[in-house]
């Protein structure tokens, strides 16, 4: 093997970066560097809906006194997907997931606990306090949506705590 032409051959590749300022830039070296930050586009959710893709989702009602209520679809459809929800009016807005869990599985589970309260770290639903500003970071593993972080005093219900 001629030593000298794998050398070339090994410069002759760029070192690919992908960044938020710039986007693709080729550099010298090699391999593939991300230097990136994702980001989920927002959309505002204003009356009672089902919802299919993951994404980030302000909660308003759009006559601002009737709370709505969003349905997931199931976590095995968006294994790894991730939800933001943000409670923007205060109306006490539900999550609900279009997936039935097996016995004694919440479809929302742990993650989040309001310790102190008799408030369940898990369930079915999933209801935002009437505050606004709460919010609640969920992803999916595939059977239930893991709660990662939440703010104010999120209820379950639906499954036997």
């Amino acid at each position: 093997m001629d030593w000298n032409l794998a050398d070339k051959r090994r410069k002759i590749m760029p070192k690919v970066k992908i960044t938020n300022k710039k986007g693709l830039v080729q550099e010298g070296g090699s391999g593939v560097e991300l230097d990136v930050s994702p980001t989920l586009n927002s959309k505002t959710l204003s009356k009672s809906t089902s919802i299919t893709e993951p994404g980030y989702f302000i909660l308003s009602s759009s006559d601002g006194q009737t709370a709505i209520t969003v349905t997931v679809q199931a976590p095995s459809v968006n294994p790894g997907a991730m939800f933001i929800f943000r409670n923007a009016s205060e109306d006490a807005h539900v999550l609900t997931s279009s997936d039935t869990i097996a016995a004694g599985v919440g479809g929302f589970q742990g993650g989040y606990s309001d310790i102190g309260t008799a408030n369940a770290a898990s369930g079915d639903r999933l209801t935002f306090p009437a505050t606004v500003g709460t919010s609640i970071a969920m992803i999916s593993d595939g059977r239930q949506y893991l709660l990662l972080n939440g703010s104010g005093t999120l209820t379950f219900a639906g499954y036997p705590h």
